[in-house]
């Protein structure tokens, strides 16, 4: 599961949350992707889980252990592909989303994975499934919100009846 970006401040990651329920439920969730990932940079599901004093990202052993003991882990793109986090820099003269933003959402560091994805673009939920298919993954969730990423507004404004 990665975090979302474009600068927003007052928005919940439903992401985060949905994982750390899933570990609380038994799953084993680790949670991985990239803090100042270019063209967009913002809060993420790191620092959502750091406003919960939950440590993170993990180094690969830290992750590991962080796994077996409490079901739950976050790491970053530097501890498990230091070759793409290598780009950054050139990512962000590019100031366009690439292909990049998506290959550090299905390269895990877990054999094995089930993958659960937030697309920014509704067409890409095809495009990223049919790819873990090719790349074996037997179970995954790909999913849009409406509008977009895993994030929901941190306060509601009612609609009117009328």
């Amino acid at each position: 599961m990665t975090g979302g970006f474009d600068g927003k401040l007052r928005t919940f990651n439903v992401g985060a949350a949905a994982s750390l329920v899933a570990a609380a439920g038994g799953g084993r969730v680790l949670m991985f992707g990239c803090e100042g990932t270019p063209p967009k940079e913002g809060r993420t599901a790191f620092d959502a889980l750091r406003g919960l004093d939950i440590p993170s990202p993990h180094a690969l052993g830290e992750a590991e252990s962080s796994l077996a003991e409490h079901g739950f882990a976050a790491t970053n793109t530097d501890h498990y592909l230091p070759e793409l986090h290598a780009l950054r820099c050139l990512r962000r003269e590019m100031a366009r989303r690439t292909v990049l933003n998506v290959v550090e959402k299905i390269v895990s560091p877990v054999a094995g994975s089930r993958f659960m994805i937030g697309v920014t673009h509704r067409p890409f939920k095809r495009s990223v499934a049919a790819a873990l298919a090719e790349l074996g993954v037997e179970h995954a969730l790909v999913y849009a919100a409406i509008e977009g990423p895993d994030e929901a507004p941190s306060t509601a404004v009612p609609r009117s009846s009328g």
